[in-house]
């Protein structure tokens, strides 16, 4: 009998890990309508060949908001399974794909041993964990690519790199700087005419996405996600601002002190071996985009903003551990060095979203829990309505669902849902949110159901 190769093992585990996390995560109101129902309202849509609007983030064509058409994808696993579960599922698969090149890469360069100790590490690290504790986002498609890409630049077959770059340029528009930066990159190894060619095509992508494509799509609306007030207006003045002002560029980068713990906790489960690896030049995009930001989300461990830059770390410490395997004594510690990885990398698991499945209370649900599923039920598949945002992503599949408290002009609805148990997001408490449901039933509105904090109420259709 022939053999399962080892990361089929651990590719395996992790995707049912990954799944089973974030389905812990939806059936006990822990997914949100940003982000898992905005995305599953677009591809019901796609999957019903309609324009991609969402009603939950207010535009009339996603593709003016994000660039992101490779969402198109999920649509033949949407017909077999309509639900956010499609989605999830689908996530935890692309997350899982992403560990094949890095113990490829591994094994190669280092053994089978230490390319299985490295690959565990990676299948648990907090970004990945991070990415699948919190909803679904289009940049699960990015990390298998990314993954696969760097393993077949190293093996330096172009004919397999180029088309994964072309699938990149799909997930989203800021992906095509990383493209640019895989031009730096092959550039200073001396493989001119690709590097020039994606380095080329990766600036004159975002300036056509950013400026000409996004903004068609959008109704003439510019594009919305420049959030670099501190560098400048653009691309072009933020760049030229971090050459003539290096210092006010450091200080952006690292202040205030959330971003320098969030870039120390990015590099310290691989203790820092990332950053002595030639391929530290493709980490320097991803860590600008989100620490140059304004936007305080981005610097936070929480969400998937660490997806994408977490196979390149990985390839990136491998790298610099052959690099570092020439000396001899660090060739002797070598394997102590991934042991101490690995334990890291098991001791984030405390305090990241695979702790659930340690928690009892993660396999079953509460009696107000149970009552939320009842409540839900009162909502009719064809009814406009209005939830709180960890209810959106659980009543999606509609043409007009919206987050209340995100937009007033939409209290007209035919029916809202709130929980008293749930996040309440937008606003700041709960009160707030009670006040809307006051004032509208004194405008129409009847209730159909309250119970153990649950609320569902339905507009009158006026005679």
């Amino acid at each position: 009998m022939k053999r399962i190769s080892p990361p089929i093992y651990i590719v395996f585990a992790a995707f049912v890990v990954y799944s089973a996390v974030s389905i812990i995560q939806h059936i006990h109101f822990k997914t949100f309508g940003y982000d898992l129902g905005l995305f599953e309202q677009v591809i019901w849509h796609y999957a019903h060949f309609q324009i991609p609007s969402s009603s939950i983030r207010g535009v009339g064509n996603i593709l003016g908001d994000h660039f992101s058409p490779i969402l198109i994808f999920l649509v033949p696993l949407y017909w077999i399974i309509p639900s956010p579960y499609s989605l999830l599922i689908a996530q935890a698969a692309l997350l899982s794909l992403s560990v094949f090149p890095i113990y490829w890469f591994a094994e190669k360069k280092l053994g089978i041993k230490n390319a299985i100790l490295i690959s565990i590490s990676y299948s648990i690290y907090w970004g990945i964990q991070s990415t699948v504790g919190f909803d679904f986002h289009e940049v699960a498609f990015a990390v298998p690519i990314i993954s696969f890409a760097l393993y077949a630049i190293w093996q330096k077959k172009e004919w397999v790199y180029i088309p994964l770059i072309l699938l990149l340029l799909l997930v989203k528009e800021d992906m095509t700087i990383l493209v640019a930066f895989l031009g730096i990159y092959l550039i200073l190894k001396k493989e001119w005419k690709q590097g020039i060619i994606l380095f080329i095509s990766g600036v004159i992508v975002f300036y056509l996405l950013t400026k000409v494509v996004i903004p068609a799509f959008s109704g003439g609306v510019g594009y919305s996600y420049w959030n670099y007030s501190a560098l400048g207006q653009d691309l072009p003045h933020a760049v030229l601002s971090i050459i003539l002002h290096p210092f006010t560029f450091i200080h952006t980068l690292f202040t205030p002190g959330q971003k320098a713990l969030t870039i120390f906790l990015i590099f310290l489960p691989l203790l820092f071996l990332s950053l002595f690896s030639p391929l530290v030049i493709l980490e320097i995009p991803l860590l600008f985009e989100r620490f140059l930001s304004s936007v305080s989300l981005n610097w936070s461990v929480r969400g998937h903003y660490t997806a994408t830059i977490t196979p390149v770390l990985f390839f990136a410490a491998i790298d610099a551990l052959v690099i570092f395997s020439r000396y001899k004594l660090f060739s002797k510690i070598r394997i102590y060095l991934l042991l101490c990885i690995l334990s890291i990398n098991i001791a984030s698991i405390a305090v990241f979203p695979f702790k659930q499945l340690f928690e009892p209370s993660s396999f079953m649900l509460s009696q107000v829990q149970q009552t939320g599923y009842i409540a839900l039920s009162y909502i009719p598949s064809s009814a406009s309505v209005i939830a709180q945002n960890p209810l959106v992503s659980h009543l999606a599949q509609r043409n007009n669902i919206y987050v209340i408290g995100y937009s007033r002009k939409v209290y007209d609805a035919d029916y809202i849902i709130v929980s008293d148990s749930l996040d309440v997001w937008p606003l700041g408490s709960f009160k707030q949110i009670q006040e809307i449901i006051n004032d509208r039933l004194q405008h129409g509105y009847v209730y159909v159901f309250n119970k153990d904090g649950w609320e569902v109420i339905k507009r009158m259709k006026s005679k």
